[in-house]
């Protein structure tokens, strides 16, 4: 009982407060011998929602910046099966985030994804 209450909330939350986003996945290709690192990207169109960026100071260290993060919620079953992977990326409102770190939600069978903003 208390998992279809849990899935009815979701999809209520989903459906109401869902964003459209890209689920980037990201594979790297490196040739020594000429010395580059090629990447390939498979976007995958999903529904996540999306939590409070948190502004982390975003302090200039030369030619970088630490970027605002984001919480976002995605549904298992949208991404392909050996993900989220730290390699992997977000593409929220045309602003690219890289996760940082992931967790799996049994409860509702969730990511939840820890991004920042490259």
């Amino acid at each position: 009982m208390v998992t279809g209450l849990i899935e009815a909330d979701l999809g209520v939350a989903f459906a109401d407060l869902g964003s459209e986003m890209v689920y980037r996945v990201v594979s790297t290709t490196v040739d020594v011998d000429a010395g580059t690192v090629t990447e390939t990207w498979d976007d995958r169109d999903v529904v996540g929602l999306v939590g409070t960026v948190r502004d982390e100071g975003i302090e200039p260290a030369g030619e970088q910046t630490r970027g605002a993060k984001l919480q976002v919620l995605v549904r298992s079953e949208e991404l392909p099966a050996d993900c989220p992977a730290l390699t992997d990326r977000v593409i929220v409102r045309g602003e690219e985030y890289a996760i940082e770190e992931f967790r799996y939600m049994s409860e509702g069978g969730l990511f939840d994804l820890a991004v920042r903003r490259r």
